[in-house]
C-alpha cells in the first residue's frame, strides 16, 4: 500500500533517526480463522481496514488491537482498500468488484464498475477526496468526482500493478513488461520512462526522486525524474510485492515481500537493512503511519504493528520544503526530539553537500528526556538540485547521527518565449509559460498576462517578473526589428502617375535621411525625413532637373542607425 499525505509531503525536509535502531514488529491476532490478506490500510493510527480472499474485509478502531469483521454481499477476492476520511472508503477486486463506504465500512455496497473494466482490478490510489485512480488487468481508470464516475487513462499495453500520486496531476504506474510511466496531466496521457529493472511497486518522494522494486527484489531510486538510476538492493529472488515510506518523515521506509522479506531504510531509500522478525510468511502489503508506527500484513492471517524500538534514539525534523529557491536565504528550522532517559545540551549541526559542508551550527541549551525543542540553525542558501546532509553530534551522544535528503533547487522559474525578429511596422506576441504568476514591467500599468503583443519600432528587450513555487525571478526576452526591405531596383519618372517615385518600405515614420549618388560617387540629391508621399525623389537632382536614364545609388539611414540601407536603383524613362 503507498500512502500520501499531501499536507504533509510538503513540509519535512530532513529527518533522522538514529542508525542503530529498526522497527520492533509485533504479530497482532485480528480473527480466530485462518485469512489471507491482500492489502493494509490506516487512515490514522487508530482506525485501520485490512482485505483479502473470500471477501475479508477487517477493522479496528483502536491501532490494531482488536478487530472486527466487516461484510459486503459476496464472497469474491478483496485486492486493494483505501480511505480518503475516516467514513468514506473504497474497495477493488477481482471479477470488476468496486465497494463503497460512507459510513466507515459498517455497510459495504456494491457499486457500478468503472466503464471498460475488465476482469480485475488491483489498486486504489487518491490524492484527495474527489482525485482518484484504479489500476486493473486491461484498463486503468481515473476519477475527479469522488469515485461517481471513473474514465479510462490506459499507460501500459495490458495490467498497470501499482500507482502512486503526487497530488491530482503528477504520478508514477507500473505495469507489464517493464512497463513505467509518468504523467503531469493527472492520467490523461502518459509517457513511457526508461527502467533498468521491470517495475512492480512504485513511491514517488518528490517531483524527480522516485523509487521502484521488482520481483526479483531490487531496489533502484532516480533524483532526475528516471534520466539515470542507482541500484540500491541487488536481487534476492523474492517478489516485492509492498513499498511505504512514513508521509511525515521520507527517510523511513519499509519494503515487504514473499518468504518474509523485510526491508528497512531510515535515510530515504539510500541504504537498506534485512528485518528477520517476522518469519518466513509471505508478506503482501507495508503502511507506514509514521516513522515508528507501521502495519504489515500478508497470508495466513498475518498482521503485523511497528514499534520503533531505541534507547539511544533522537529524532530530528525540518520544517521546510523541499523544493526551494536557488541562491535565496532559507531558515533551517528543526523540531529536534530526545527520545533517551537523559538530558541533551550542546548539539553541534552541520549540513553538507556532495563537495563537503557548507554550514556550521553549535546550539547551547537543554533538552530533557522525552522533549521536543525547536531550533533555528541560522539561515543558508544554496544553487543546486541534489543531497544535502545534516549531521549532529553532542556531548551526551556516542554516535553521530546523520541523515540526507535530495533538495529540488528552483533555478529556472519560467521560460519566456523568444528570441522574435519582426519586420519594422509588425507585431509578435510574447509570453511566459512554467510560472505561478507574471508581472510584465514594461506595462504602464500592472498586467497580469500571460502573453503579451508588442509592437517595438526599434529592437527591444522586454522584462518579466515571474513568481513560482514562492521563488520570484526576472526573465527577459529580445525582439530583434529588422528593416525586412526588399530593395527597390528600377522606377520609371515619366509623369504616367505608375512608378513615378523611389518608394521605400517599412518607413514607420522614424526620423531619417535618404542620400541619392550617381555612378561616380558624387552626391545628387538628399533628402529628410523620407516618406514616400511628401518627401520622395522623382528622379531629379538638388536642383530639380531630370537626370538621365541609368543607374543610381542610395544610402538610407534612421536617425539612431537602427536601420541602414544601401542599395541601387535604375531610372528608366
Amino acid at each position: 500500500m503507498n500512502r500520501l499525505y499531501t499536507t504533509f509531503l510538503m513540509f519535512v525536509l530532513f529527518s533522522s533517526l538514529h542508525s542503530s535502531g529498526q522497527h520492533n514488529w509485533t504479530s497482532l491476532d485480528p480473527l480466530s480463522s485462518a485469512a489471507t490478506f491482500e492489502d493494509i490500510f490506516f487512515f490514522d493510527e487508530n482506525n485501520g481496514w485490512a482485505v483479502g480472499a473470500n471477501g475479508m474485509i477487517i477493522h479496528t478502531e483502536n491501532g490494531g488491537l482488536t478487530w472486527t469483521q466487516q461484510t459486503y454481499p459476496g464472497t469474491a477476492g478483496l485486492n486493494d482498500v483505501w480511505f480518503t476520511t475516516d467514513q468514506k472508503g473504497y474497495i477493488v477486486g477481482n471479477d470488476e468488484l468496486y465497494l463503497r463506504t460512507f459510513d466507515g465500512g459498517n455497510t459495504w455496497s456494491i457499486a457500478s464498475p468503472p466503464l471498460g473494466s475488465s476482469s480485475h482490478l488491483y489498486e486504489l490510489f487518491f490524492t484527495d477526496e474527489q482525485h482518484g485512480w484504479i489500476c486493473g488487468f486491461w484498463h486503468s481508470f481515473r476519477t475527479t468526482d469522488g469515485g461517481d464516475t471513473w474514465s479510462i487513462v490506459n499507460a501500459a499495453s495490458g495490467s498497470n500493478h501499482n500507482v502512486f500520486f503526487l497530488d491530482a496531476d503528477h504520478g508514477w504506474i507500473t505495469g507489464v513488461s517493464g512497463y513505467l510511466g509518468h504523467t503531469n496531466d493527472g492520467g490523461v496521457t502518459w509517457t513511457q520512462v526508461t527502467c533498468p529493472i521491470e517495475p512492480y511497486c512504485v513511491y514517488a518522494h518528490s517531483a524527480d526522486e522516485v523509487t521502484v522494486t521488482n520481483s526479483l527484489g531490487e531496489i533502484y531510486q532516480t533524483n532526475d525524474a528516471g534520466s539515470t538510476w542507482i541500484q540500491r538492493v541487488t536481487p534476492s529472488g523474492n517478489f516485492i510485492s509492498g513499498l511505504s515510506f512514513a508521509p511525515a518523515n521520507l527517510n523511513v521506509g519499509v519494503a515487504v515481500g514473499a518468504t518474509g522479506l523485510l526491508l528497512e531504510t531510515v535515510d530515504g531509500g539510500k541504504t537498506w537493512s534485512n528485518n528477520s522478525s517476522v518469519g518466513s510468511a509471505n508478506l503482501r502489503s507495508v503502511d507506514m503511519i509514521t516513522g515508528s508506527l507501521g502495519f504489515i500484513c500478508g497470508y495466513t492471517e498475518l498482521i503485523f504493528k511497528s514499534e520503533f524500538q531505541d534507547n539511544d534514539l533522537y529524532v530530528f525534523e525540518y520544517q521546510g520544503l523541499d523544493t526551494i529557491c536557488a541562491n535565496v536565504p532559507t531558515d533551517v528550522i528543526i523540531t529536534f526530539y530526545n527520545a533517551g532517559s537523559g538530558p541533551l545540551e550542546l548539539v553541534d549541526f552541520v549540513l553538507a553537500d556532495e563537495t563537503g559542508p557548507i554550514h556550521y551550527y553549535q546550539w547551547t541549551g537543554l533538552i530533557q528526556g522525552g522533549e521536543y525543542k525547536d531550533i533555528n540553525l541560522g539561515q543558508v542558501a544554496v544553487n543546486h538540485s541534489g543531497y544535502y546532509s545534516l549531521a549532529f553530534a553532542g556531548d551526551s551522544i556516542d554516535v553521530n547521527n546523520t541523515s540526507s535528503k535530495y533538495i529540488h533547487v528552483l533555478s529556472d522559474l519560467a521560460e519566456v518565449s523568444g528570441p522574435h525578429t519582426i519586420c519594422s511596422g509588425d507585431s509578435v506576441e510574447i509570453s511566459v509559460t512554467g510560472s505561478n504568476s507574471y508581472l510584465w514591467l514594461f506595462e504602464t500599468t500592472d498586467s497580469l498576462d500571460e502573453s503579451q503583443i508588442v509592437k517595438p519600432a526599434l529592437s527591444t528587450t522586454y522584462f518579466v517578473q515571474v513568481k513560482s513555487n514562492y521563488c520570484v525571478g526576472l526573465d527577459s526576452v529580445n525582439v530583434i526589428v529588422d528593416p525586412c526591405t526588399e530593395p527597390v531596383t528600377a522606377f520609371s519618372p515619366n509623369g504616367d502617375g505608375v512608378n513615378d517615385v523611389l518608394i521605400l518600405d517599412n518607413l514607420n515614420g522614424q526620423e531619417n535621411s535618404l542620400k541619392i549618388y550617381n555612378r561616380w560617387g558624387d552626391l545628387i540629391n538628399s533628402f529628410t525625413n523620407y516618406n514616400n508621399t511628401t518627401v520622395f525623389w522623382d528622379g531629379t537632382g538638388s536642383n530639380g532637373e531630370s537626370l538621365k536614364e541609368g543607374t543610381y545609388y542610395y544610402i538610407f539611414e534612421t536617425a539612431d542607425n537602427s536601420v541602414v540601407l544601401s542599395s541601387w536603383v535604375q531610372i528608366v524613362r
